[in-house]
């Protein structure tokens, strides 16, 4: 954090963004009265967009508060599996999110409304890319994750398999954590915090609800999954505003539209189902070698990986920019 605050400081020093004439006439007091304007404004947006972008986190402390009244292990349970659940959030989440914050601003302040559409869509469509097989990989394979990653003496196989279990519910929620981030932005883009923290009210409150209610049916695994539900309701609700709003069409004779979004999820699903099967059977095949789990999960990563991009490449439901993006790296690199 300080050497991103010392490269934010040399960035803003280099552009003489925040430097101000020493003159004492009115054209500087005029800039002075201005920045203090704008700083305001900065202010009254800053505070519900910090606790709408954070209602992920504001949840899951919810979570370990019910997890304490379940008695021995289960806040534990919930904060390892956490931990694996959120990579995929802090790799493709945030930094989808705040790449789309940027392009969105650009659209928006040029009044492109089209433009807006389409990087809206393109940042779904990287977020279900990466999102669908993390979600089906992690339920599929909690077990072995767990017990790979964290058994090392301290975890018995029973509290791997209930550290699974918060997985799984966790996983559930994996896309829904990640296209929240890209509707925020949508929001964020044109200045408005406020609906984001609305519906963090919302999701809070049903979070709470849930977690309440599931804990007395799947114990710890029931809060995981009041977190997972919640955020795909709060993802209905952003889409069913942003439509509301016509940033997103639900049916048209183009491309950007709500239900290319739907038919590109369930194409993804499809194919991690296929990826998942043949994983299940390469499982099976070295259960009659001796062989750790550590290189076992390493040879499912890799033939996971080669085959999930491999065939959605020659189906070309690789988001084009993204191909785009990473031709254009290799080429630059040769």
């Amino acid at each position: 954090g300080f050497l991103q605050l010392i490269f934010i400081l040399t960035v803003i020093k280099k552009h003489n963004i925040l430097k101000l004439p020493k003159t004492k006439d009115s054209s500087s007091i005029d800039d002075k009265n201005q920045i203090q304007i704008y700083l305001k404004k900065t202010w009254n947006k800053f505070l519900p967009a910090a606790f709408g972008g954070g209602i992920t986190q504001i949840n899951l402390l919810i979570d370990t508060i019910f997890a304490s009244l379940l008695g021995f292990g289960s806040v534990s349970y919930l904060y390892f599996a956490d931990r694996i659940a959120q990579l995929p959030l802090g790799i493709i989440g945030i930094a989808l999110g705040t790449s789309l914050l940027t392009s969105l601003s650009k659209a928006s302040t040029m009044n492109d409304q089209k433009q807006f559409t389409i990087e809206l869509i393109l940042s779904m469509k990287i977020g279900l890319f990466f999102s669908i097989p993390a979600m089906f990989v992690f339920t599929n394979f909690s077990d072995l994750f767990i017990s790979t990653l964290l058994e090392r003496g301290e975890l018995s196989p029973i509290e791997t398999k209930n550290t699974a279990h918060a997985l799984i519910a966790y996983s559930i929620g994996i896309p829904a954590f990640i296209l929240l981030k890209s509707c925020q932005a949508a929001f964020l883009s044109e200045g408005n915090t406020k609906t984001p923290m609305y519906i963090g009210f919302v999701l809070l409150f049903l979070n709470t609800v849930l977690s309440f209610t599931l804990m007395h049916y799947l114990f710890h695994a029931g809060i995981a999954l009041a977190t997972s539900l919640s955020s795909w309701v709060g993802y209905i609700i952003y889409i069913s505003i942003l439509v509301k709003n016509r940033k997103i069409t639900k049916f048209k004779n183009d491309v950007l539209n709500l239900f290319t979004v739907i038919m590109y999820a369930i194409k993804l699903i499809l194919i991690s189902i296929l990826m998942i099967l043949i994983l299940k059977s390469v499982s099976y095949f070295f259960m009659f070698y001796d062989i750790s789990q550590f290189l076992l999960l390493l040879i499912l990563v890799l033939v996971g990986f080669v085959m999930y991009f491999l065939t959605t490449y020659i189906l070309r439901y690789i988001p084009q920019d993204l191909l785009k993006t990473i031709y254009l790296k290799l080429k630059k690199d040769d």
